[in-house]
């Protein structure tokens, strides 16, 4: 990221934006191209959702707010 962020500032948006979009638009056809039924998504969903939550009880936690 650091890279990538020292790149776009020594590179006009015309030299970068091109590349950003096309790795956009890859990551986008990756996951069209899963087949992944109703319920894979929503049992993906519900581990994600998970997983954040602990995530912000662990920042919580590490901050003192908790």
């Amino acid at each position: 990221m650091i890279r990538w962020a020292e790149y776009t500032k020594a590179q006009p948006p015309e030299v970068w934006g091109p590349q950003q979009n096309a790795v956009v638009n890859g990551q986008i056809e990756s996951a069209q191209a899963v087949d992944v039924s109703a319920e894979e998504k929503q049992a993906i969903r519900e581990f994600a959702d998970e997983t954040l939550r602990a995530e912000g009880e662990t920042d919580e936690k590490n901050n003192g707010e908790k």
